[in-house]
């Protein structure tokens, strides 16, 4: 039996080299190996440091495999796995080698294009910025539309700190096109750059995403516009006093029947306390709206209280004046009266009066309209007028009337 296995060796072997030969060749011509390349290939960031964000990178890259043809034309995009290693990348600016591997083991990635990619890292950071609402189209004939209400007013951005830098507002988009009725909607935030710019989606995230928005749609009433007036109630700690209070807006836009408006010459705020205050307030309020009256503005009204020691003080009251009425005009303000805010030497504020104050608006040289004037105040010796409250007011220029 040995003698049997031991005769022609040589032959044998040959003839196991040339089928080995063979069958490489009939494989070959079934399923050829070849080389493929695919293109745009997304590349992973892994073990990223969690305080860390992707500032910038390039996003993909070419990978060439080889592989059966017959392999190769089930392989896609998808399934190739590629990233970069970041487990020792700084902030800044890092190089860093790309690897990539193939779902089957028949088929061996050959290299990338390019072999390593720029990645520029960031620490992450948070940043509050304002909404804004944007209003397109105009509504149903006949209708107006007011001043939208929308929550949040503020949303938090989440991104790489040298991105937050120039962020500066979120801004929502709402269509009013031929509404015959109030629009509300959850709409989705835009965030913008100090440019105007949207910032890619890819860059920032936004919590939330949604803000609620309602634009109120009524119909065409008569208006007019009238100061907000704030309403404090107490006292200041002893030594201390409302040395200067700013609203904002300082004016609101009121509709309502002929009747109701010729009534409504200012509009409260809801209560501000400021009782046993020693440092100053500001708060968001809204507004006492008489029966039968719609305010144009929905969204808060912002108080500031200024609460000072000795030798400031606030007075109110003060009569306004309007001088240099063009001939032939009669002028007529909204506002018939103002709030000042003076200091100097305790026993000089001490001592005065509202009657020590004259407040004026100069409309000479104006022409007949309404128009939006800066007041001015002066005072005693020893007094500074360093506020005024409101510091502009509407007057209206209009044709004298001359008795019968």
């Amino acid at each position: 039996m040995t003698r049997f296995y031991q005769r022609n060796v040589g032959f044998k072997l040959v003839s196991l080299f040339l089928a080995i030969l063979l069958w490489m060749y009939v494989t070959n011509e079934q399923d050829p190996t070849i080389n493929q390349e695919f293109k745009n290939v997304p590349v992973k960031v892994m073990k990223l440091n969690p305080n860390f964000l992707v500032a910038d990178m390039q996003k993909t890259v070419t990978v060439t495999v080889q592989g059966g043809k017959n392999k190769l034309s089930e392989l896609t995009v998808q399934d190739i796995r590629v990233w970069v290693d970041s487990a020792n990348a700084h902030l800044g600016e890092n190089n860093l080698p790309v690897q990539a591997v193939s779902p089957d083991p028949a088929i061996t990635v050959i290299g990338t294009k390019p072999a390593s990619v720029r990645v520029r890292l960031d620490s992450r950071a948070d940043k509050q910025v304002s909404v804004k609402v944007d209003i397109a189209g105009e509504p149903g004939k006949g209708l107006l539309v007011l001043d939208p209400v929308f929550k949040p007013t503020q949303i938090t951005v989440h991104g790489p700190r040298e991105v937050l830098k120039n962020v500066t507002q979120a801004l929502v988009k709402v269509d009013i096109s031929g509404a015959d009725q109030p629009v509300t909607n959850d709409l989705p935030v835009q965030i913008l750059d100090k440019w105007g710019n949207e910032v890619a989606r890819d860059e920032v995230t936004v919590e939330p995403k949604f803000v609620n928005v309602m634009v109120p749609v009524i119909k065409n009433m008569p208006n007019k516009t009238v100061p907000i007036e704030p309403n404090l109630v107490g006292s200041p700690a002893r030594g201390y006093q409302a040395s200067l209070v700013v609203v904002e807006p300082e004016t609101v836009k009121v509709f309502g029947a002929h009747e109701i408006l010729s009534s409504v010459q200012t509009l409260k705020t809801t209560v501000v306390d400021i009782d046993q205050a020693n440092a100053d307030i500001a708060k968001e309020v809204g507004l006492e709206v008489p029966y039968g009256v719609t305010t144009a503005n929905r969204t808060p009204v912002r108080v500031v209280v200024r609460i000072t020691k000795g030798g400031q003080r606030y007075l109110e009251g003060i009569p306004l004046q309007l001088d240099n009425v063009p001939e032939g005009l009669d002028a007529v303000s909204k506002v018939d009266k103002v709030s000042i805010q003076v200091d100097g030497q305790e026993d000089v504020i001490n001592r005065v009066q509202v009657s020590d104050f004259k407040a004026v608006v100069d409309t000479g040289g104006l022409r007949k309209g309404e128009h939006t004037l800066k007041v001015r105040v002066t005072g005693p010796e020893g007094a500074r007028v360093v506020g005024v409250s409101p510091e502009t007011v509407a007057v209206i220029l209009r044709e004298a009337s001359h008795p019968n």
